[in-house]
């Protein structure tokens, strides 16, 4: 059949058209193909890089927590955006990564903290456009963080700016430390507190055993004998296998300073001196009486303007008891029992701040207590003695005592002792110095 001269260009048009288009089919099926199979090789190039970024951002946790043990901050914001993640040497963002840390144990020597890191690489682009939400990892470790800084706070079972005399037959877990001479007059017993397993006798004076001083060492505590000056007699000291040293040149038997120019968390040890504006806040009731003899603490804070002496009866209950205006606290009662000690601080400072008191503590009779003892002068113990806790003077003689004693460090019992809080941490919480090991307990792949 002969088709006339235009309609031969129709047809001619309409293969050309027909052949166009199939070919543009081909070549788009092709592109697409091959974007699709970029895309999946992006894709899967970004969960090779996810993992590892999920893995970043769990080693810059671990490395913050040996800074600062305590740090749970985490990085990112868990409901919103993460932290970004650059190529090398470059403003491209890669993706973004979200860390969040959880404390699992804490005790005194470490803590045990989970990781949980989730890395999101950047989704493939078709067109420009991005498709998808890109490789997303998600791990989990479980690390043991070992403190190298200890709590803040009281770091001595006994420690005086002035002199430290032990009467009586006495054990001590914790170490003891004086401005002046120490004086052991008494059997003595020293073990390692609980917590930062040391039982130390550092002065910065000398010290004199007239008695049998036995340091019941380990081989995973510090337990030595320190002097500035000297140590006599010797052959008493028994039980150390870190030393008795004289004429000490260290900072172990620097003077303990008093004088408030180091400031709580700097380096340098110190005897605090109480804040009396958070003293009086905390106060929740005034006594002008001189002479009690049944007495409920009942979980205050009471205020002795004028001293005060606790005759024969009975002191119950939990609290604080804080005497100012150069005044004394006596206690011509028993105190508790063995082995039932009675919550209490006793504070007893000058009311002004800054001021050195002259008032003293005097316990007449067998005294067991949990707190902080605190005088700015003298502590005195005539009879059967027991704290857990710390006994502190700041510039005054510790006399302890004419029977049977027992003093246990505890840094965490004094519970918010007032007028201390720049001092004292009962919680336990560490500050960090840097070089506190982690090590990793545990690693999985959440998803």
């Amino acid at each position: 059949m002969k088709y006339p001269d235009n309609e031969k260009g129709e047809v001619i048009l309409l293969l050309v058209v027909f052949i166009s288009v199939v070919l543009f089919m081909l070549v788009f099926s092709f592109y697409l193909l091959s974007k699709v199979g970029y895309s999946n090789a992006v894709l899967e190039e970004g969960y090779c890089v996810a993992l590892p970024l999920a893995e970043a951002g769990a080693e810059r946790a671990m490395w913050h927590l040996t800074q600062t043990p305590s740090w749970r901050a985490g990085y990112g914001n868990p409901h919103g955006a993460g932290e970004p993640f650059y190529y090398p040497n470059s403003t491209y963002e890669i993706g973004q990564y979200w860390v969040t840390l959880s404390t699992v144990l804490q005790t005194v020597d470490y803590s045990i903290v989970r990781i949980t890191s989730r890395a999101q690489v950047k989704g493939p682009k078709l067109f420009g456009v991005g498709v998808g939400f890109g490789a997303t990892k998600m791990i989990e470790e479980v690390v043991k963080v070992v403190f190298t800084v200890k709590p803040v706070g009281a770091r001595y079972a006994i420690m005086t700016g002035g002199k430290l005399n032990l009467n009586a037959n006495s054990i001590i877990y914790g170490s003891i430390r004086a401005n002046d001479t120490i004086q052991i007059d008494a059997k003595t017993d020293i073990y390692p507190d609980p917590f930062y397993r040391e039982g130390r006798v550092l002065t910065s004076k000398n010290i004199g055993v007239k008695a049998n001083l036995f340091l019941h060492d380990t081989s995973n505590d510090l337990q030595d004998v320190r002097a500035k000056g000297t140590i006599t007699d010797k052959s008493k000291i028994s039980g150390t296998a870190d030393g008795i040293f004289e004429y000490d040149t260290t900072s172990d038997t620097d003077g303990l300073i008093n004088d408030g120019s180091i400031k709580p968390g700097e380096s340098g040890t110190y005897i605090p001196n109480p804040n009396m504006n958070e003293i009086m806040a905390a106060v929740t009731q005034v006594h002008t009486e001189t002479k009690l003899q049944n007495f409920d603490l009942a979980g205050g804070v009471h205020l002795f303007l004028n001293g005060i002496e606790f005759t024969p009866g009975k002191i119950s209950g939990k609290g604080t008891i804080i005497v100012i205006n150069n005044k004394d606290v006596v206690f011509s009662t028993p105190v508790g029992k063995e082995g039932e000690p009675v919550e209490m601080n006793i504070i007893v400072i000058s009311g002004t701040d800054g001021v050195i008191g002259t008032g003293d503590i005097y316990f007449n009779q067998s005294s067991h207590l949990k707190g902080l003892i605190y005088c700015h002068d003298s502590i005195y113990a005539q009879a059967n003695f027991s704290v857990t806790g710390s006994v502190i003077s700041y510039d005054g003689e510790l006399i302890l005592p004419k029977a049977q004693s027992e003093y246990t460090l505890n840094p965490f019992m004094p519970v918010t002792p007032p007028g201390f809080s720049n001092w004292w941490d009962p919680t336990g919480n560490v500050v960090g110095s840097g070089g506190s090991p982690v090590t990793v307990l545990s690693w999985r792949e959440l998803l």
